[in-house]
């Protein structure tokens, strides 16, 4: 995907095959009535707790979510479980055999070579590009070819709305993948009730340096006379933004009320989340689900009744504040891995305190190379000091995936790029340890095996923090699972 100003040109043309390809393959995303859900953090959090509601309610539910952890049906859930081997087979080896038949319509081609040109103000560079865009077919760098393979995610969107409109589901929660606006889940028309969780810095690239740029993607699936909510601790520089996107929309934005106001769901006013394990800031994430699952219910007036749904079910979420214990191979040492993913300023400040009262004396830790790790360092060890640590634990970098077979040069050279990124890490963590005036014990990795076998060597009392990368946790829970190769994360709603 190219970045910066020609990104909303490409991606305009990738939406419009999008709609394209569902008429191909005779998909309707708006056949089962829909909660859309963007946003930077928690919005996979929200999309769980408004299925589990809509589901305590009576409705039979599918949900649509990324990244997976280990298995690619992590993303497709219904009524809380992750599909079947044979059902997600199924169907992608349907979409896949049908898209094999497609070509992209020439008028489709023609309207994205217009819009590629208007913005080129340059007539001999306009000349130039318009030769190659005639002969181009539209290939890697345009994430779709001549013959209209979609690119990963937009094929999974695709494969997601396929099976929910087979599974006879009253309802269907769908988090966007990137962005909003050019998202591939954009696609929908006529969702119920629209949602934006909690506005940060990421991806920055493709959407945008600024929140104000951020949120106006985010705010992209907004849709006339849809009713839309954010999050009641949303950024200020958001909000007059989403405000106003919602106003060119013709529709209202609502911020989702404190969780006080659907009572019982505090006892001795401490928070209490449907979700395993949760920590304190999930309170933003399930009032928005509250209030999403409220307005599809036709429940909003009526806060306590959303609250009772809400305190009648239970979240099995992986890899975010996730305990498993569990015993070395060969050695059989018990081992208490603490398991929570973070990528923004928040979550890790979130997964430092998860770390501090688990007593981990051991991370391990992969900052994505697309991200700016410094700040993200900086914000983990000051947030264990503040915890007040005698210490700072050892750290251990090591690349997010498995080491695979090395035979193919692309991914010699990918895992080659991926090892120094790790000695990038590990020198920038011990400068910065040793700006605070600490000592640290850190080391590098080959893979999430040998992370967890050194781990246990440097562990006083076999607690190991795993934090950082959603692919490095998802490494560690195949490590663990290695034994039980067929099964999936258990994501539930029970």
């Amino acid at each position: 995907m190219e970045t910066g100003k020609s990104f909303p040109l490409q991606a305009k043309f990738d939406l419009a095959i999008m709609d394209d390809w569902c008429r191909f393959l005779d998909i309707s995303p708006d056949l089962v009535p829909s909660i859309h859900i963007s946003g930077t953090k928690g919005k996979g959090s929200t999309s769980l707790v408004a299925s589990s509601i809509l589901k305590s309610a009576g409705n039979r539910v599918g949900t649509f979510m990324s990244p997976h952890l280990v298995d690619i049906r992590e993303r497709f859930l219904i009524d809380g479980k992750i599909i079947s081997k044979d059902t997600f087979l199924k169907e992608f080896w349907h979409i896949w055999d049908a898209l094999q038949e497609y070509v992209i319509p020439s008028s489709i081609k023609e309207r994205h070579i217009a819009d590629v040109l208007h913005s080129i103000s340059d007539e001999k560079e306009k000349s130039k590009l318009k030769f190659e865009l005639e002969s181009s077919e539209f290939s890697e760098e345009n994430s779709v070819n001549n013959v209209g393979t979609p690119s990963f995610f937009r094929f999974l969107t695709l494969l997601a709305f396929s099976l929910f409109s087979k599974e006879n589901l009253d309802a269907q929660v769908i988090e966007v993948g990137i962005g909003g606006t050019y998202d591939a889940t954009n696609i929908l028309k006529r969702p119920i009730v629209c949602g934006v969780s909690s506005l940060g810095l990421d991806h920055q690239a493709i959407l945008g340096s600024t929140i104000p740029e951020i949120a106006r993607e985010k705010a992209g699936i907004f849709k006339p006379k849809i009713p839309a909510y954010t999050c009641f601790d949303q950024h200020p520089e958001a909000l007059p933004i989403l405000r106003k996107v919602a106003e060119l929309q013709g529709t209202s934005l609502s911020i989702a009320r404190p969780l006080h106001h659907f009572s019982k769901f505090q006892e001795d006013h401490k928070y209490i989340s449907p979700i395993i394990g949760a920590a304190d800031h999930q309170r933003s994430n399930t009032s928005l689900a509250c209030e999403l699952a409220g307005q599809f219910l036709s429940l909003s007036s009526n806060p306590q009744a959303i609250g009772e749904l809400l305190r009648s079910t239970h979240i099995s979420y992986p890899g975010r504040r996730q305990i498993l214990d569990w015993k070395l191979p060969d050695t059989r040492r018990q081992l208490k891995l603490c398991l929570d993913g973070a990528h923004t300023l928040e979550s890790i400040e979130s997964a430092a305190e998860f770390i501090f009262l688990n007593k981990c004396d051991v991370i391990v830790l992969n900052i994505a190379k697309n991200r700016d790790h410094i700040p993200l360092f900086r914000k983990l060890l000051c947030s264990l000091l503040a915890y007040g640590i005698s210490s700072i634990p050892s750290v251990i970098f090591c690349p997010a995936t498995p080491k695979i077979s090395l035979s193919d040069k692309k991914e010699k050279d990918a895992y080659s790029i991926s090892l120094e990124h790790q000695r990038i890490l590990s020198e920038d963590w011990e400068q910065l340890c040793m700006g605070y005036g600490f000592p640290c014990v850190k080391c590098i990795c080959s893979d999430a095996k040998e992370a967890l076998e050194i781990a246990s060597t440097l562990s006083i009392h076999g607690k190991i923090g795993v934090t950082g990368s959603l692919h490095l946790v998802g490494s560690v829970l195949a490590v663990v699972d290695s034994e039980h190769e067929d099964q999936a994360p258990e994501i539930e709603i029970f």
